[in-house]
């Protein structure tokens, strides 16, 4: 440090010690070798405490370094420690199953009430049609049920989240629905998953019964549900809304409007493979239903894929498609979904019954014999990942590997249940596989 009266010099010596030069002033002097003073009764101090701990792990430690002792002493602790060695309460496996309040369904034993509901169509099927005719009839407003009439109990509060149609549009097809407390329709431009759940809960917290149906037409429209991951957060943040307006005395049912790829296979029974964008959500929700196209023109089939709280029926329900008034369907009756698809002749990719008279198994045999393997790969490219064998989780290949055995039993060859395995059921997996098991069927 250096003025016009006076300068310092502090340095350090070679072995660790301190030096210091004052020269041409008294008050440069003072600071020098007050400045040393400091620095020697700071270092004095550290000499006395460092000498203080050797003595004290050599009186209660035998010498030994204590320094892993303390840093275990702090983690115990810790406040973070403290959190991981609490201890939970057990899960009490010893009380008995009571009886318990039966789930109830809004209609028909099809849409659990205070239950998410996935239904799923193709393009132009009608599935947008059918939510309105199920939403109006909750409401109270509709005149053609779906089902029966006497099916709904009570008045339900209807809140119609509508991606697809614009306001004009509804007033036109369904003119019933102006100025009625019970329907709360609204067209949604913002893609935003949090914009759609903040206005929702908006909505529930005004409605004038303790029963609500919220309809989401469709799914397809909210950014990110492709995503696995996105659609599962989706999903529980719709539960979240539901145990929470369940917990004010309002149960709240979901109506998810999704979409199949089925522009191309129509003639083939519906599978969760057909399920596009949101998929994932088949896994989590209560209830599963798909629309397909009937054989008769003009009709449609509703069929059930998953219902979580009973069996689910394994005939389809199969409505007619009326104009008169306005959009909506009626009941026609209930056969099997085989019998309800539509038949095209003369197209080998086509999964179908070509004579009704033929059991399945054989009519698809004949099928297979006739593809070609640019056919089978044709078809494999068509299929979304989820339909691919190597993708599925293990208890889905449980349930592959079972229908490959009963197919192996059927056929007349490994490739033949290769071609089967792909035709009826949508599911493709190598070749390898598949001989493994039919070696194993026929070995027996």
């Amino acid at each position: 440090m250096s003025t016009e009266n006076y300068r310092v010099k502090i340095g350090v010596t070679s072995k660790g010690g301190v030096c210091c030069e004052c020269r041409e002033s008294f008050f440069g002097k003072v600071l020098g070798y007050g400045s040393l003073a400091v620095v020697g009764v700071y270092g004095l101090k550290k000499l006395i405490d460092v000498g203080a701990k050797k003595i004290d792990r050599w009186l209660n430690g035998n010498g030994k370094d204590t320094k892993g002792t303390s840093i275990e002493a702090n983690k115990q602790n810790s406040p973070q420690a403290t959190i991981e060695v609490k201890e939970e309460a057990l899960t009490d496996f010893s009380k008995p199953i009571t009886e318990g309040k039966q789930v109830e369904f809004l209609f028909d034993k099809s849409i659990p009430k205070n239950g998410i509901t996935l239904l799923a169509a193709a393009k132009g099927v009608g599935k947008s049609g059918v939510c309105m005719q199920i939403a109006q009839n909750l409401a109270r407003i509709g005149k053609y049920p779906l089902f029966n009439a006497d099916e709904v109990k009570e008045t339900v509060t209807v809140v119609y989240a509508d991606y697809e149609l614009k306001e004009e549009q509804i007033k036109t097809r369904y003119p019933s629905l102006q100025n009625n407390n019970y329907f709360r329709w609204s067209n949604i431009r913002n893609t935003k998953s949090a914009h759609l759940l903040s206005s929702l809960r908006k909505t529930l917290n005004n409605i004038p019964t303790t029963s609500a149906l919220v309809v989401i037409d469709n799914l397809s429209k909210i950014d990110g549900l492709g995503n696995a991951d996105k659609a599962k957060q989706f999903y529980e943040e719709l539960e979240v809304i539901r145990d929470e307006y369940s917990s004010k005395g309002v149960s709240v049912a979901f109506i998810l409007v999704a979409h199949l790829e089925r522009e191309k296979n129509i003639y083939k029974e519906i599978t969760p493979c057909d399920l596009t964008g949101a998929a994932s959500i088949y896994y989590y929700a209560d209830a599963v239903l798909a629309i397909g196209t009937a054989r008769e023109e003009g009709t449609i089939y509703l069929k059930e894929l998953e219902i979580r709280d009973r069996a689910k029926e394994e005939n389809v329900y199969v409505f007619k498609r009326n104009i008169s008034d306005w959009l909506h369907y009626e009941f026609v009756g209930m056969t099997t979904e085989r019998e309800a698809l539509p038949v095209k002749s003369g197209d080998k990719n086509a999964i179908q019954v070509l004579n009704e008279e033929v059991e399945i198994e054989d009519e698809i045999i004949k099928q297979a014999r006739n593809l070609s393997d640019k056919d089978v790969e044709s078809i494999k490219d068509g299929l979304p990942a989820e339909c691919f064998y190597d993708n599925m989780s293990e208890d889905k290949k449980e349930e592959a590997l079972n229908i490959l055995r009963k197919l192996a039993e059927v056929a007349d060859s490994a490739r033949h249940t290769h071609r089967i395995f792909l035709l009826k059921y949508g599911l493709y997996t190598s070749r390898p596989t598949v001989t493994r098991i039919w070696n194993e069927v026929k070995s027996r």
